[in-house]
């Protein structure tokens, strides 16, 4: 049998109806702002967690551009250092090559001297020197004046590689002779040993034992 409500009031359904529609939207309202709420957390989050990983590679970059200074000037002064180094070394062996000038020829001519002093009847006539080549040219009264002379060449250390070129007999004024021409190399002095240079071991001591 149907009702009707003739006095106007809401009946209990549609008073419940009307009571759930706002809590609806409250929980509606609460989701948001608790999402919202979480999203502002995960974005703090993040650029609190990437503010501090740009602030670390600033501070790391600093230091590597700090570091790469140093090495410049450490490179800087290196490459003065070795300017200076090579620039001692070319006065050093200018000064060597000027002192090995001056004791060549003094060497040669003594090394010369004691050659002819150890034979006899023999004298020299012209020295050339061709760079360390020798053309030797002299009179000797024997052959075997000439040989003597070749021979005591080859055992001097200060010439190496004699090789007689020609001989021939001269007889001038009734008097024979014999005219040679021969070429050598000259070995010139070792030059000095540079400044600070340890020189050879001195003996022991009297009474001290050599070391073991």
């Amino acid at each position: 049998m149907m009702k009707i409500n003739l006095l106007g009031q809401p009946t209990a359904r549609a008073a419940t109806r009307r009571a759930a529609a706002p809590t609806t939207s409250t929980q509606q309202a609460l989701i948001l702002l608790v999402a919202l709420a979480v999203s502002l957390g995960i974005v703090g989050f993040l650029y609190y967690y990437w503010g501090n990983e740009v602030k670390q590679e600033q501070a790391n970059l600093a230091r590597e551009q700090t570091r790469q200074k140093e090495l410049a000037g450490v490179q800087a002064q290196n490459a003065l250092y070795q300017k200076q180094l090579a620039q001692l070394q070319q006065r050093i062996d200018t000064i060597q090559k000027l002192q090995s000038s001056r004791r060549g020829p003094v060497d040669l001519m003594a090394g010369i001297g004691h050659v002819v002093d150890m034979t006899h009847d023999l004298y020299l006539t012209s020295i050339q020197p061709a760079g360390n080549t020798l053309h030797i040219q002299g009179i000797a009264s024997r052959v075997d004046s000439i040989a003597n002379f070749i021979r005591a060449l080859k055992s001097s250390p200060k010439f190496d590689h004699v090789l007689l070129e020609q001989y021939f007999q001269n007889n001038r004024q009734n008097q024979v002779s014999y005219q040679f021409t021969l070429q050598c190399e000259y070995k010139p002095p070792a030059p000095p040993p540079p400044a600070g240079a340890s020189g050879p071991a001195e003996p022991a001591a009297a009474g001290q034992p050599a070391g073991r």
